[in-house]
Formats: C-alpha cells, sequence, structure tokens
C-alpha cells in the first residue's frame, strides 16, 4: 500500500495510506502509490514512486515506476526511471529518462 506525505508551509504533516491515486489538484510532497493519475488541471511538486504513472497534467520532480505515460497536453520537468516511458505528441518532457529492466513476472506470456 502507498502513501502520500504532504509538507505545508503550517507546522503540520499529513500521511495518508494510498493504492490508487488521482490529482486533480496541486500536490507539494512526495508520493508513494499503486497507480497515480495526473489529470490536466493536476500539478504534482515531489518525487513520485509508482508501478504506473500516467500523467495528462505537470509534474515537477523524480519518476521512478515501472510504466510511465506523459499523454497529450502534458508538462514534465524530471528525471525519470522505468522500464517503459511514452511520450505522446504534444506532451513537453524536459529532463534524463533512465531505463530500468523490467520486473519479472511469473505470468508473462513467451
Amino acid at each position: 500500500m502507498g502513501y502520500m506525505e504532504t509538507q505545508y508551509k503550517l507546522p503540520f504533516f499529513h500521511k495518508v495510506p494510498l493504492e490508487d491515486l488521482v490529482v486533480h489538484d496541486c500536490v507539494n510532497g512526495d508520493v508513494n502509490a499503486k497507480s497515480i493519475v495526473v489529470e490536466a488541471e493536476g500539478y504534482i511538486r515531489g518525487n513520485i514512486t509508482a508501478q504506473s504513472v500516467v500523467s495528462k497534467g505537470k509534474i515537477r520532480g523524480n519518476i521512478d515506476a515501472n510504466k510511465v505515460s506523459l499523454q497529450i497536453g502534458s508538462d514534465t520537468v524530471s528525471e525519470i526511471t522505468s522500464s517503459m516511458l511514452e511520450v505522446e505528441n504534444d506532451a513537453t518532457f524536459i529532463g534524463e529518462c533512465h531505463i530500468k529492466p523490467e520486473p519479472f513476472s511469473a505470468f508473462r506470456n513467451h
């Protein structure tokens, strides 16, 4: 199960368990979840760790995920480490990409 840590300017710290996260607003802080979808109006300012990341919005922070899809209109400034990266036309990506081996799966078709 994932978690999200958000640091506010007030002396307040919030930690919420996450399985799947859909971002429609601004998240400041590192995010760890099974899958993350950043909608067009969404913005993550922090590092992301997930199995799957799909972005239509803004990301400012490093991404470590098995699959990353930067869709039309997305705006990403990041160092991405992933075994699968998809960048659609009209998606903006500034940064570096590091390919990691795909995780082993006993259910893979041969």
